[in-house]
C-alpha cells in the first residue's frame, strides 16, 4: 500500500471566516472585529493595493531586466495572487491568535518573511508577506503549547478527506481503515495538537465575538497543511465555518 504523503510542519493559510455581522455590529466600513477593536476596509484597501503595486512593479523590472524571456504580448493586468479575504482573515488571525500567545505567555516563533514569499508569491516588503509570517509565527508558537487531544474517527476522517480531494495520496489510495493504521506515531502527534489548537481557537472565537462581515464568507482557519501535487499547501486540519452564516461549526467531542 502506497501511504499518505507525509504530514508536513504547521504551517499557515490565510483563511479564516468568523461568525456574521449582527445587527449591532454592522458599522459602514468595517470588515471584521475582534472583541472592541475595528479592522476597517480602509486597512484592508491598502494592503491590497500595496500588494498589487509592488508586485506590478517586480514584474516590470523582471520584464526589463530580462527581455529575452518576456516576448509576447505584455499582459495588461497584474493578478494578485490573495484576495481581499486573504487579507481580512490574516488580520483577523493575526489579532485573535496573537491576544492568545499573550494570554498564555507565550512568545511568537520567529519566521522570516523570506520564508512565507514563495507560498505567497508576493514581494517580501509587501505589508501582506510581513502581517502572514507574524501570523504563522503565532500559530507555530500555540500549537507547541497547545494540550493535545485525541483525534476522533470523525477527525481522521476529515483529514482523510481532505488528503484524498487534495491529491496527498500515491495510487493506489488507501482506504480509510489503511491510512489510519499506517499512520505513524509523529503525524498522530502533529495532529493531536493540532486538533488541540483548533479547540483552543474556538473557545477564543467564542470568548472574544470575533466577527468577519459576511461578504468575506465562507471560510476557514486551517491549521496543518500538506503539500498537493501542485507543490501548494492543501488544508487538513481546520477549523470550520457554516457557509451561508459564516458561523464557527460546533466542535462536539
Amino acid at each position: 500500500m502506497q501511504r499518505a504523503r507525509r504530514l508536513v510542519s504547521i504551517a499557515v493559510i490565510a483563511a479564516l471566516g468568523l461568525g456574521g455581522l449582527t445587527a449591532c455590529r454592522s458599522q459602514p466600513g468595517v470588515a471584521a472585529y475582534v472583541g472592541d477593536r475595528h479592522i476597517t476596509e480602509e486597512r484592508v484597501e491598502r494592503l491590497y493595493n500595496d500588494a498589487l503595486e509592488q508586485l506590478t512593479a517586480a514584474i516590470e523590472q523582471q520584464r526589463a531586466a530580462q527581455p529575452e524571456q518576456s516576448e509576447g504580448p505584455e499582459p495588461t493586468e497584474v493578478t494578485l495572487p490573495i484576495t481581499r479575504q486573504d487579507i481580512v482573515v490574516t488580520l483577523v488571525g493575526a489579532d485573535l491568535l496573537g491576544g492568545l500567545v499573550r494570554e498564555k505567555g507565550l512568545t511568537a516563533t520567529p519566521v522570516a518573511v523570506e520564508q512565507v514569499v514563495q507560498q505567497l508569491r508576493l514581494p517580501p516588503t509587501t505589508e501582506f508577506a510581513q502581517l502572514f509570517a507574524e501570523y504563522e509565527g503565532y500559530v507555530q508558537a500555540l500549537v507547541g503549547a497547545s494540550q493535545p487531544v485525541e483525534p476522533s474517527e470523525a477527525d481522521l476522517r476529515d483529514v482523510y478527506d481532505r488528503l484524498a480531494k487534495g491529491g496527498g495520496f500515491r495510487d493506489p489510495a488507501p482506504s480509510f481503515e489503511e491510512f489510519v493504521a499506517t499512520l505513524g506515531t509523529q503525524d498522530r502527534q502533529t495532529l493531536s495538537q493540532s486538533i488541540g489548537l483548533r479547540d483552543e481557537v474556538f473557545a477564543q472565537v467564542q470568548k472574544v465575538d470575533a466577527t468577519v462581515n459576511p461578504r468575506y464568507a465562507p471560510a476557514q482557519l486551517a491549521l496543518v497543511t500538506f503539500q498537493g501535487p501542485d507543490g501548494q499547501p492543501q488544508p487538513l486540519v481546520i477549523l470550520p465555518f457554516e457557509a451561508k452564516t459564516a458561523e464557527p461549526a460546533v466542535i462536539n467531542r
